[in-house]
C-alpha cells in the first residue's frame, strides 16, 4: 500500500513537470516566432522583410533625391531662378525624406545670388532647423550677417560654429574679424592666434594679426606677422604674394632681419637673381651692425654664390672676417675688391 500511494505521488510529480513544461514551451514559442504590431500578429521573417523593404524603398528615395540636388547645384549660381523652382517642387512632394536641410540650404544660396538677403536667411534658419548641427548654413548665415554689418549676429553664428568643431581654424579667423569690425581688437588678436595655433600655414590670419597691429600702432609685431604671411605663400609656391608680405614686413620694421632672406629666397625661386643677391646683401649688412659677423658671412657668401663680383657683399664680407679677426681672409677680399673695382675702391673711391 506504501509503495503504491509512492509510485501515485512520483506518476503526479511527473504529469506536473510535463504539464508545466508544455505550457512554458508554448509561451516561449510565441514569443520567439510571432511580433504583435498594431493589434495583429506577424512572423518575424515576414517583419524583417518588411522592414527591409522600407530600407531599400528609403534608401531609393535618398539617392533619388541626391541626384536631384546634384544637377540642382549645377545650375545654381548660374540660373538661381530656376534653381529656385526645382527646389521648391521638392519641398511640396509629400514625402517627408526629401525635406532635408540641405534643399533649404540650397535655397538660401539662390536667394543670397539674386540679393534676396532676406529670404536667404529664412531658408538658412530652416536649414539648421532641419539640422542644428548643419555647418553650411551657420557659415553662410554668419557671412551674410557681416556683409549687412549685423555683427552681433554673424558672432552668434560663427559661435556655434566653433562649438560644432572646435578645431577648424578658418571660424576662429571669421570670429576674429568680426571683433576687429565690433572694435574689440584684443579679443580678435585672442582669435587669429587660436586661428595659427590650428593651422601654422594659414596665411589669412597671419595677414588680419599683421592688419589689427598695424591699426593699433604696434608696426614691429605687424612686420613680424607680415613676414609669417610671406612664409607661409612663399610655402605654398605664391611668390609674387610672399615678396609683397616680405616688403611690407621690411617697411614697417626696416631692422628686422628675417624677411630680407626671405625675400632674397623668394627672388632665387622666381629666376630674378640681381634682387637676390641685392637683399641677401642686405642681410649681412644687417647682422654686421648687430654683431653677429659669422651670420653675416653665411648671408654675404649667398650673394657671392651667384654673382662673385658683386662689390658690395665683397666689402661687406671684409669687414666681417675683419671682425671676427680673421686677416687672412680679410686679404682674400681685399685682393677681389681690388680686383673687381680697382684700388680706389679699397680708398674709398668706389665704383
Amino acid at each position: 500500500m506504501k509503495i503504491q500511494v509512492k509510485q501515485i505521488i512520483n506518476a503526479s510529480v511527473l504529469f506536473l513537470i510535463a504539464y508545466s513544461l508544455l505550457i512554458s514551451g508554448s509561451v516561449y514559442g510565441l514569443t520567439e516566432n510571432k511580433v504583435v504590431s498594431t493589434g495583429t500578429t506577424t512572423t518575424k521573417k515576414t517583419a524583417a522583410k518588411a522592414a527591409n523593404a522600407n530600407k531599400i524603398k528609403s534608401a531609393k528615395l535618398s539617392a533619388k533625391n541626391d541626384n536631384n540636388l546634384k544637377s540642382i547645384q549645377k545650375i545654381l549660381y548660374k540660373n538661381p531662378k530656376a534653381a529656385i523652382k526645382k527646389l521648391k517642387i521638392l519641398i511640396n512632394k509629400k514625402n517627408k525624406n526629401l525635406k532635408n536641410a540641405k534643399i533649404y540650404y540650397y535655397l538660401g544660396q539662390s536667394y543670397f545670388k539674386l540679393n534676396n538677403d532676406d529670404k536667404a536667411i529664412m531658408y538658412y534658419k530652416k536649414a539648421i532647423k532641419q539640422n542644428p548641427k548643419y555647418i553650411k548654413s551657420y557659415n553662410s548665415l554668419g557671412l551674410l550677417y557681416n556683409k549687412n554689418h549685423n555683427y552681433k549676429n554673424a558672432y552668434i553664428a560663427f559661435s556655434k560654429l566653433v562649438k560644432i568643431n572646435s578645431r577648424n581654424p578658418v571660424y576662429y579667423n571669421n570670429l576674429g574679424f568680426i571683433e576687429e569690425e565690433r572694435e574689440k581688437n584684443h579679443k580678435a588678436i585672442e582669435f587669429f592666434n587660436k586661428a595659427v595655433s590650428l593651422n601654422p600655414f594659414y596665411t589669412m590670419a597671419y595677414l588680419n594679426l599683421g592688419s589689427i597691429f598695424r591699426k593699433l600702432g604696434e608696426d614691429r609685431r605687424a612686420a613680424k606677422e607680415y613676414n609669417k604671411s610671406g612664409l607661409t605663400y612663399f610655402r605654398t609656391g605664391n611668390y609674387l604674394q610672399a615678396i609683397n608680405s616680405f616688403k611690407l614686413s621690411i617697411k614697417l620694421y626696416r631692422n628686422y632681419i628675417y624677411p630680407y632672406k626671405n625675400i632674397a629666397n623668394t627672388y632665387v625661386k622666381l629666376g630674378n637673381i640681381d634682387n637676390a643677391v641685392n637683399y641677401y646683401t642686405l642681410s649681412g649688412n644687417l647682422y654686421n651692425n648687430m654683431q653677429k659677423y659669422n651670420a653675416a658671412v653665411k648671408e654675404f657668401n649667398s650673394a657671392l654664390k651667384y654673382n662673385q663680383s658683386y662689390m658690395p657683399a665683397i666689402h661687406g664680407i671684409m669687414l666681417s672676417y675683419q671682425k671676427l679677426g680673421n686677416m687672412q681672409m680679410v686679404s682674400r677680399y681685399m685682393q677681389e675688391e681690388i680686383k673687381v673695382g680697382g684700388i680706389g675702391a679699397i680708398l674709398g673711391g668706389g665704383l
